[in-house]
């Protein structure tokens, strides 16, 4: 009998023993379980907070690069119009628009040039004649360049029209089919010439300043506007002017020139900004030089005729 209480005392005892080896042994676990946790979370929380910071940070940069940006901008005559700005990000998403037409209008930069007094157009009128301009910046960095070939030139009665390719070659593609024409004593420039191959299916609208044969200094022209409206897109020339005569120098040689002053006030979507522009035109030839000038008189660019082949 004291055998077996004695065994029955050590099972029980046994018994005991081994729930309280299993409730420390949950307990453990669980306190450990909680300090796994906590560590997780507290190194999660860490981490979360450093990417927070840096983003704050990135914010910042972005914040002040984008300030240096528009105090830049505010300088060159840039204005950005912040009512169309938060009425262009609330627009819905536009469908895409039916392929346009090309213009049958007129260009920009094909203009004005005298090496021979007997030509009556602003722009060069012999088919295969080659022009090749460059474009600086204002540190004298070649920026961009553009070619122009003449096509062929048809005159019926008093009216000129001259059809020549516009290549610039940063644009990619194929040169771009432009013209020019002279009429009733006035001479009218393609305005695809602005956008060069970019605007080869835009429906372009408008003129650049429309220039008379016979110029005088002094001579005060009409306003005029040019408009894309696929790409909200609209440039107003004011204050267009032939100011002067004379002889400009380029690599392509001496011209007798016409210098035609005008302002540009150019608004792309909510973006605006505001040139003033001197270019110099001789008889028969076209642009031979192009300044552009901020809003504060700081020259911007300086394309002038780097080759001539007639």
């Amino acid at each position: 009998m004291t055998a077996l209480l004695l065994l029955c005392g050590s099972a029980s005892a046994q018994s005991v023993l081994g729930r309280l080896g299993r409730t420390v042994r949950n307990a453990a676990e669980n306190s450990i379980n909680r300090q796994v946790e906590k560590t997780v979370s507290d190194a999660v929380d860490a981490e979360f907070d450093k990417a927070r910071e840096r983003q704050r940070q990135k914010a910042e940069e972005a914040a002040a690069e984008t300030r240096r940006q528009l105090d830049s901008l505010a300088e060159a005559g840039v204005e950005i119009d912040a009512d169309e700005l938060k009425e262009e990000a609330e627009k819905p998403e536009a469908k895409p628009e039916a392929k346009e037409e090309a213009a049958i209008v007129m260009p920009a930069n094909s203009e004005y040039a005298a090496y021979a007094r007997s030509h009556g157009t602003w722009f060069c009128d012999k088919p295969g004649a080659k022009l090749h301009y460059v474009q600086k910046d204002a540190d004298g960095k070649q920026t961009n360049e553009m070619f122009y070939t003449i096509k062929d030139v048809k005159k019926e009665g008093s009216k000129t029209v001259i059809f020549y390719d516009m290549l610039i070659p940063a644009l990619g593609g194929e040169p771009i089919d432009c013209s020019v024409r002279s009429e009733g004593g006035w001479f009218y420039a393609d305005p695809r010439s602005v956008t060069g191959q970019v605007g080869r299916n835009m429906d372009i609208k408008g003129n650049t300043p429309i220039m008379p044969e016979k110029p005088s200094a002094g001579l005060k022209l009409q306003d005029c506007t040019v408009t894309i409206p696929s790409m909200s897109t609209t440039a107003n020339y004011t204050g267009v002017q032939f100011t002067r005569n004379e002889q400009v120098t380029t690599p392509a040689g001496t011209f007798d020139c016409w210098c035609l002053e005008y302002t540009t006030v150019s608004k792309v979507a909510f973006i605006k900004s505001t040139t003033t522009n001197e270019q110099w035109f001789a008889k028969g030839v076209g642009v031979v030089k192009y300044v552009m000038k901020d809003k504060s008189g700081k020259v911007q660019s300086v394309q002038e005729l780097d080759k001539f082949e007639k």
